[in-house]
């Protein structure tokens, strides 16, 4: 966005002043709500706790060896058999009510048309969550792709 020359009475805008600070997340009111913190860019990590905001997520491989391929806000993940991780948070929640939805794939490639059924995630505390995912039938089975965000309180 180019700025505009602005003259009020006899300071020029454009010219006198600077912003050298940066701004995160769209849509905050300024200044910055009670409880956000916004740290530098260039590349550092930002932390941002204002509400409304996603404040864990993962992708990961769910199948074989499970592994995290990128995630924010996450410790780990455990595999306690078919179906069945268990996700744990870096900074704990403030309660066990807090969201997470997710999307599941069966085929890591993106092909698969079955219908799986899944994510269901139970066993909330404030710093983990259980993920179960299933087949197209009853039973629970692995999968290669798991996206999972939480959305609530940090404490």
């Amino acid at each position: 966005m180019a700025l505009t020359k602005v003259q009020a009475d006899g300071i020029n805008v454009a010219d006198d002043f600077a912003f050298t600070g940066t701004v995160s997340g769209a849509g905050l009111a300024s200044p910055f709500p009670t409880g956000t913190a916004v740290t530098s860019g260039g590349g550092a990590a930002t932390t941002n706790i204002a509400q409304g905001l996603c404040k864990q997520w993962i992708h990961f491989n769910g199948e074989g060896t499970v592994a995290i391929l990128d995630s924010f806000n996450t410790t780990s993940i455990t595999d306690n058999g078919t179906g069945d991780h268990q996700v744990t948070i870096a900074s704990d929640m403030a309660n066990d009510d807090f969201s997470v939805s997710g999307t599941i794939c069966s085929d890591v490639s993106g092909t698969s048309v079955a219908a799986i059924q899944g994510p269901a995630v139970n066993e909330h505390a404030v710093s983990s969550y259980q993920v179960y995912t299933g087949s197209n039938t009853t039973t629970q089975d692995d999968v290669a792709v798991i996206n999972l965000h939480t959305m609530g309180d940090l404490a």
